[in-house]
């Protein structure tokens, strides 16, 4: 995942560069909720997704859990940490203890390498403070969000 932006210039002009947006738009979309996923991420053109079965002009078919973190229209910010931690350390844990690890493997692999990535480019003190925040803030501003992402189902 190469559209993480930890809030320095650097990150912000290799977003710039990749999507094709200026500051307005960059800024847009990093600071408010308007193109978030419901799956911890914001999506640069949520109707164009670059996958072989997409439809353009349509809404993206693959925003299920997961999904969208491996995917080259998503980006990242420190605003979704507290979602992707909390998904990370309640839904793929609960998944982790309770699945066979064959089909653990299967269904999450490739999102927790993705979360990985994110939480190593973020860095452990990002991470903290996004767990941090679930303590203060609660769950509570994360559940519909969450709710979405898993089609309805709360864990």
């Amino acid at each position: 995942m190469d559209r993480l932006i930890r809030g320095d210039e650097l990150a912000r002009a290799l977003v710039k560069a990749s999507t094709g947006l200026g500051n307005d738009g960059l800024s847009r979309l990093i600071s408010t909720e308007d193109h978030d996923t419901p799956v911890g991420t914001a999506c640069t053109d949520i109707t164009h997704p670059p996958f072989d079965d997409g439809v353009p002009g349509a809404v993206c078919q693959r925003l299920w859990v997961g999904t969208c973190f491996g995917c080259s229209n998503a980006i990242v910010t420190e605003r979704h940490l507290p979602f992707i931690v909390h998904f990370y350390d309640s839904v793929i844990a609960e998944d982790q203890r309770d699945l066979p690890a064959d089909l653990f493997a299967e269904r999450w692999a490739s999102v927790v390498a993705a979360i990985t990535v994110i939480f190593e480019v973020f860095g452990t003190q990002a991470v903290h403070d996004a767990r941090h925040e679930l303590v203060t803030r609660g769950i509570r501003p994360f559940i519909r969000q969450i709710e979405l992402g898993l089609g309805g189902r709360l864990w």
